[in-house]
């Protein structure tokens, strides 16, 4: 192997001490990241249950989404929803249904139990001529 002169060497070193360097920073800079990642997606979360609660009209999974962004889009949208179901709702007035009366049915006679039958063989009658 041949011998590294002085000035090389000390490029070299320089270059290592550099990559540490780097790499750490990456480190550090990977961490922060995911920190942030972390918070955001319970700033989401929050948001979500905050308009789910803001809305208590509108079926809670109605409102999603991954970010802010689309949270307030789909709250927007079953809010549009929700309010055009309620004014429906409220032009239309449903018809009453008319009431009839009893009088208008023909009375109801039961049917007359042949003479001489007793005991079991009434009770046997009357059941099976029962009318529902």
């Amino acid at each position: 192997m041949p011998d590294i002169d002085d000035t090389e060497l000390a490029n070299l070193r320089a270059k290592a001490e550099a990559a540490d360097s780097s790499a750490a920073a990456l480190e550090q800079t990977q961490q922060l990241l995911t920190a942030a990642t972390e918070t955001n997606l319970a700033a989401t979360n929050d948001f979500l249950e905050q308009a789910r609660a803001a809305n208590p009209d509108i079926p809670a999974d109605a409102i999603a989404g991954d970010t802010i962004a689309a949270i307030k889009a789909s709250t927007t949208a079953a809010r549009q929803i929700a309010d055009a179901v309620k004014a429906s709702s409220a032009t239309t007035t449903p018809t009453p249904t008319p009431i009839t009366s009893q009088a208008a049915a023909p009375p109801r006679t039961p049917a007359a139990v042949p003479e001489g039958t007793r005991g079991a063989d009434r009770i046997r009658f009357a059941l099976n001529n029962a009318k529902e």
